[in-house]
């Protein structure tokens, strides 16, 4: 299986660091590399929502899928910058029964 590289936030882009700006533009920053590079495979912008179902559609239909064992759940809205050394994420994976 190839391997890809997903992107989900970035701390420096064309030399300017991201450390101190909202979560938000550095992802809008991420949007337009990827726009303007015409960035595909093996490189990924991950989604991202809040919408809550969505986010419940993703977890189950996406764990089927070799290599991809949950989501990451960030609390975007509520981070204004981001923290040397502080995580503001939780996981999320389905439960598989035994047979």
């Amino acid at each position: 299986m190839p391997a890809h590289f997903v992107v989900f936030d970035a701390l420096q882009i064309d030399g300017h660091e991201l450390l101190r700006r909202q979560y938000a533009e550095c992802r809008a920053r991420l949007d337009t590399v990827f726009a303007q590079h015409h960035l595909a495979d093996p490189w990924t912008l991950c989604p991202e929502t809040g919408d809550v179902t969505l986010a419940r559609e993703w977890l189950m239909s996406w764990a089927a899928v070799p290599g991809v064992e949950g989501l990451i759940i960030r609390g975007s809205q509520l981070v204004s910058h981001k923290r040397q050394g502080a995580r503001l994420s939780a996981t999320a994976t389905p439960r598989v029964a035994a047979h």
